[in-house]
C-alpha cells in the first residue's frame, strides 16, 4: 500500500498494462491494476464481477427524503450531501394549521416566527406515541409542541411531565 501510494505521489507509473484481458489501465501489484488487485483481494478472482456491497442493506427508510436524492442517511437523520433533516409526515407548520398553535404538552401556545435552533421554546414535532415504543410517523401519531416540553417529554407516552 504504501510503495504504490509512493509511487502515485511520484508520479512513476507503468507503461505496460494491466495482465487482464481489455483493461488498458497501468499495472501495479501482481500485474493487475488497483481496481484488478483490489478485485481478488476481496473475492479471489481479479475477473470477479464487481459486487455492490451495500445493495440491500438499506430500505427506502434509511434513505434520504430530499427530492432527487436517495442517498444513505446518517445516525442523526441528515444525508451527507444535500445536508437536508428528515422530514416526518407534516411539519411543524402543517401542524399549526391542522391543529392550532396550542403545544399539545403544556398547553401554552407555540411562537411560530421563533427558530428551534435558537429559542428553546420554538416549535417542534412531538411524536404522541414516541418512536421508540412502535409509534410511526404518520400525521395522525404527530402534534406540534414546544422543542423544551418535546425534549422534557423524552419517550414517554403521556403529556404529563
Amino acid at each position: 500500500m504504501h510503495y504504490r501510494r509512493w509511487r502515485k505521489e511520484q508520479r512513476i507509473v507503468s507503461d505496460v498494462p494491466c495482465s487482464v484481458d481489455g483493461c488498458t489501465e497501468p499495472r501495479w501489484a501482481r500485474g493487475w491494476c488497483t481496481f484488478h488487485y483490489s478485485r481478488w483481494n476481496e473475492a479471489g478472482d481479479p475477473t470477479a464481477p464487481f459486487v455492490n456491497k451495500a445493495v440491500g442493506k438499506y430500505t427506502d427508510a434509511h434513505r434520504c427524503k430530499s427530492p432527487g436524492c436517495a442517498r444513505k442517511v446518517r445516525v442523526n437523520g441528515r444525508c451527507h450531501q444535500c445536508n437536508k433533516q428528515l422530514k416526518y409526515g407534516a411539519t411543524a407548520h402543517e401542524l399549526a394549521e391542522r391543529d392550532g398553535t396550542d403545544c399539545s404538552i403544556c398547553g401554552k401556545p407555540v411562537d411560530m416566527t421563533l427558530n428551534r435552533n435558537v429559542s428553546m421554546m420554538g416549535p417542534s414535532v412531538d411524536h404522541v406515541i414516541p418512536r421508540s415504543r412502535g409509534g410511526s410517523d404518520d400525521p395522525e401519531n404527530l402534534a406540534l409542541a414546544h422543542l423544551i416540553c418535546n425534549i422534557s417529554k423524552g419517550n414517554r407516552v403521556s403529556g404529563a411531565i
